[in-house]
C-alpha cells in the first residue's frame, strides 16, 4: 500500500492520520495526540549546549503526576513522550509513572541520556514503552565529554547500558524501538561513523542523527 506525501510530509505517520483529533480542533473542541511530560529538571550530565532548566531542580510529586495523567487521558491525549527538563530516570516515580501512563490507555516514548538505566528500568521500558531513545551524541570519550561535559568512565558506563537494554528487548521480547542518537553540528561531524559504529556494536536498533539547536552545518557528505 503506498503512502500519501504531501509536499514530503507523510500523513500515515503524522497528525493527518488523527483525522477525528483534526476535526474536534477545526471545531474549536479540545484535542490532544501527543504531549511532552518533563517529570524533573534533575540531571546527572553537565552539557555545555544544554537547553534543559536544571539549575532549580524542580520535579513533579507523585500526587502531581497522578492529576495530569488524569488529565491527559480526559482530553483523549494518545501519547506521552517522558523527557526533560532533566533526565526523567532520575526521578522517584519513574517507574511507576510509565506503567501509570499505559494503564491509562496512552503510549509511552522515553528521551534519556541513559546514564543512570539500570535492570530494574530497563525491564519496565522494554514492557511500557513504544520508544526509547538514549542521547550518546559520541563516538568516542573525548566526544563525550565535549558533548555531554562527563568522563571517560560516564561514557563507557553509557555504552554498558545500551547493551543492558539491548539484552533486556531480545531476553523479554519487547516491541520497543530503541535508539541511540547523535547531535551534529561543526564540531561533531568527525566522530558520526565512530557513533554508529558504537551503536551497532552495543545494540542498539537504529542510530539517530539531528542537529543541535541552531547549528545547519551541512552534513550531506559525512552522512552518506
Amino acid at each position: 500500500m503506498s503512502k500519501t506525501v504531501f509536499n514530503g510530509f507523510n500523513s500515515n505517520e503524522k497528525i493527518l492520520h488523527h483525522i477525528d483529533k483534526v476535526n474536534n480542533f477545526l471545531s474549536a473542541g479540545k484535542t490532544l495526540v501527543v504531549t511532552e511530560f518533563d517529570l524533573t529538571n534533575r540531571c546527572n550530565n553537565n552539557c555545555p549546549a544544554c537547553v534543559g532548566v536544571k539549575e532549580n531542580g524542580a520535579q513533579l510529586t507523585w500526587d502531581e503526576i497522578q492529576m495530569i495523567v488524569k488529565g491527559l487521558k480526559n482530553l483523549g491525549n494518545r501519547g506521552v513522550i517522558v523527557s526533560g527538563g532533566g533526565e526523567p530516570l532520575l526521578h522517584p516515580d519513574f517507574i511507576r509513572t510509565l506503567k501509570l501512563i499505559k494503564e491509562s490507555g496512552m503510549e509511552i516514548g522515553l528521551n534519556s541520556n541513559g546514564l543512570a538505566l539500570n535492570q530494574e528500568m530497563a525491564d519496565a521500558i522494554a514492557e511500557y514503552c513504544t520508544y526509547f531513545r538514549i542521547s550518546l551524541d559520541a563516538g568516542s570519550p573525548e566526544m563525550y565529554k565535549q558533548t555531554h561535559g562527563m568522563p571517560a568512565d560516564c561514557y563507557y558506563r553509557v555504552l554498558d547500558n545500551i547493551m543492558l537494554m539491548s539484552e533486556t528487548k531480545k531476553r523479554t521480547g519487547s516491541a520497543v524501538s530503541f535508539t541511540v542518537g547523535f547531535l551534529t553540528g561543526a564540531d561533531t561531524v568527525k566522530d558520526m561513523e565512530a557513533f554508529v559504529k558504537a551503536a551497532k556494536e552495543y545494540g542498539a536498533g537504529a542510530a539517530q542523527f539531528r542537529p543541535f539547536t541552531g547549528d545547519s552545518t551541512d552534513i550531506s557528505e559525512e552522512y552518506k
